[in-house]
């Protein structure tokens, strides 16, 4: 059986989101009680911002009658700033009903 290119894209997808989080979560490290640990993955010490809080925002293409694709995720260290990237990217959309075509992007989530 084979798999589609779409399928095969969101299986790495999913892949990629929980090594991000065993890293994250700190199951790279081989000692979880000191915070000098070096992560076994990047090198960083356990308390280093790579493994501090992250915003994950999900962009999408619309299209009336063709529904919608994700054009892409974005991750950013902060609230701030993942609001400020959804703020711009969503500038345009000012219009009281959805137009024919556009982009979205959705509000943060926290990963």
């Amino acid at each position: 059986m084979a798999i589609s290119k779409q399928t095969r894209k969101l299986l790495n997808e999913r892949l990629q989101m929980i090594d991000n989080l065993r890293h994250k979560f700190g199951r790279e490290f081989s000692d979880l009680n000191n915070p000098d640990s070096i992560c076994n993955k990047c090198g960083f010490r356990q308390d280093h911002k790579l493994h501090a809080e992250r915003w994950k925002v999900e962009c999408w293409e619309s299209e009336r009658g063709w529904g919608r694709s994700s054009m892409g995720i974005s991750y950013f260290d902060t609230k701030a700033e993942a609001d400020a990237y959804v703020l711009d990217y969503n500038k345009d959309n000012t219009a009281s009903t959805a137009p024919d075509y556009y982009f979205q992007a959705d509000e943060p989530v926290q990963v």
